[in-house]
Parts: C-alpha cells; structure tokens; sequence
C-alpha cells in the first residue's frame, strides 16, 4: 500500500509533466490546481485526508494519460494527430536519407470543405471524416502511417516508396470515395464529394521535413486548381506539379 510520502512524489513527478493548457478542460485545471495546492502547502495537506490526496492524485494521472493521448491520436478520425506524424515522419526522413532509401508521402484533402461544414450536420460530417481516414489507412500498407493534419486534411507517409509507386495508393482513394459517402449517411451520396490528392517524394535537396510537406501542399495545389477529384505529383527536380 502507498503511504503519503509515495502519493507526494507521484503527484510531484505528474505536476511537472507539459500538458497544453488548450486542451485541458476545468475539470483538468481544477485538479492540476489542489495537486499543486497539496504540494505546496503542509496545513492544505493536513486539512486533506490521505484518501483524498490518493482519489486526487490518481484522478489526475488518468486525466494526464488521456490528454497525452489526445496528442498523439486524433479523436474524430482515430489516426494520428499531426504533432504525432510529424515527429514519427521526421524520423523516416532520418532514415530514408541515412541508408538511401525512398520516402513518399501523399496529402489528401476534401475539396471544398468549408461548403461541406455548412451543408451537413456534425454527425455526418465526422462519419466522412471517419469513413475518408479509413479508407486511406485501408489503401496503404502496415508500415505507412496516417494522420489527420486540419479540417478536411489527411496526410499519408510511405516509407522506402517512389513517388510514382504511391500513384496506386492515390488512386485508391479516388475510387474508394463513393462508399465513402454511401455510409456517411442518407444526405452525403448526394453532395458529389471530391478528393484533390498530391503526391511528393524526396530528393537530395529536399530541405527536411518541412521542405517535403511544401512540395506536397504545392501538388495538391494544383490538383485543386484543376477542378475537384484530380491528382497531382510534385516534380523537385523541375520545380513544378502535374496530373497524373
């Protein structure tokens, strides 16, 4: 059995862990604020029985280990948030470029968004955010990953890929996005959504993580100036995007 001393160090070691104040609720700060009151002051200790300090404590550890998670997956579309797939990304760029090996990724966005939210309801609107994360983890192998980067963005990393050997995975995104709608619910098959999809692979030059990231924004770009449901590659070497 834990006795005070224990609890105390525990609540000191969780107090000094970095939780992002925008994602803590009241109910999150209330406690973070009596945990650091038990610590600080000996007569708040006293005025505090042991069973209280423990259900505090502890209740505060499970509220830490659910706003850590909540950094790590994204809790609409289940897939990575894009803290966590930049970090396990920008560990795939190491890798790539330390043994020579490919690295391709894909970024695949709603088209017209910002219409949707206004044409669906939100239970909808999550279950195609849902169904569209899916169908990109469904259209990738085990050793991809997948994230969810902003409203209506998805972004899809393949390890040791050429961009021209990600074109399939694209175009299984396309093709999937009729069911998509088809299960999303009764209003969705009727909105005509669209994907816009680019691709971006890396080359020597590629300035990091970010460099690579830019290359697809101006791919995907492209694909959505060319009307909705398009595909578009990124071409470092030449600087520019075109369809495929």
């Amino acid at each position: 059995m834990q006795d005070l001393d224990e609890i105390l160090w525990h609540a000191a070691l969780i107090e000094r862990q970095s939780v992002p104040s925008k994602i803590m609720d009241e109910r999150h700060q209330a406690l973070l604020a009596r945990v650091r009151d038990l610590l600080a002051c000996a007569e708040e200790r006293q005025r505090t029985s042991f069973e209280q300090i423990q259900t505090l404590v502890a209740g505060y550890q499970r509220l830490l280990d659910f706003t850590t998670e909540l950094l790590h997956i994204d809790p609409v579309t289940g897939l990575f948030s894009r803290r966590q797939l930049d970090r396990l990304a920008e560990r795939e760029l190491v890798r790539a470029r330390r043994y020579l090996w490919d690295l391709s990724i894909l970024q695949v966005e709603l088209d017209d968004f910002a219409t949707l939210q206004n044409q669906v309801d939100g239970t909808t609107l999550n279950a195609i955010l849902t169904g569209l994360g899916q169908l990109c983890l469904q259209s990738v192998r085990d050793m991809d990953m997948v994230g969810y980067l902003s409203p209506g963005v998805f972004l899809m990393v393949l390890p040791e890929t050429a961009p021209s050997q990600a074109i399939p995975v694209a175009q299984r995104v396309q093709l999937g996005m009729d069911k998509v709608c088809s299960e999303a619910g009764e209003n969705a098959p009727s909105l005509g959504l669209n994907v816009n999809i680019g691709i971006a692979g890396l080359i020597a030059s590629t300035a990091g993580w970010g460099g690579l990231c830019r290359d697809v924004r101006q791919a995907v770009t492209f694909a959505r100036e060319q009307g909705g449901g398009r595909t578009a590659m990124y071409r470092a070497h030449e600087g520019l995007a075109v369809l495929i």
